[in-house]
C-alpha cells in the first residue's frame, strides 16, 4: 500500500505503508515529539516533524509505481 504525505511546505510524497501502520506511528512520533524517519525508494532516510504533515491518504494506485522504484533502487 502507498501513502502520500502533504506537509505544510507544499511537498508531496509517497511512502510504503499501510495506512494503520502509518496512523500509529504518526501518533506515537507525535506524542513523544519526535521526528518521523521515512525510508525513500533510493534507500535514504528523510526525517519529517509530525507537526508539519498537512495531511495523508492512502493512495491505492500510486503502489505500484512506488513498489518499482524500490526494486530498481535495490538493483542499483
Amino acid at each position: 500500500m502507498a501513502i502520500r504525505i502533504k506537509l505544510t511546505d507544499g511537498t508531496e510524497f509517497v511512502v510504503k505503508a499501510k495506512l494503520d501502520q502509518w496512523d500509529a506511528a504518526f501518533r506515537k512520533a507525535t506524542a513523544a515529539n519526535a521526528m518521523l524517519e521515512i525510508q525513500l525508494p533510493d534507500g535514504s532516510i528523510r526525517p519529517v516533524d509530525p507537526r508539519s504533515i498537512e495531511s495523508f491518504r492512502e493512495e491505492p494506485e500510486a503502489a505500484e509505481s512506488l513498489e518499482e522504484q524500490f526494486r530498481e533502487a535495490a538493483t542499483a
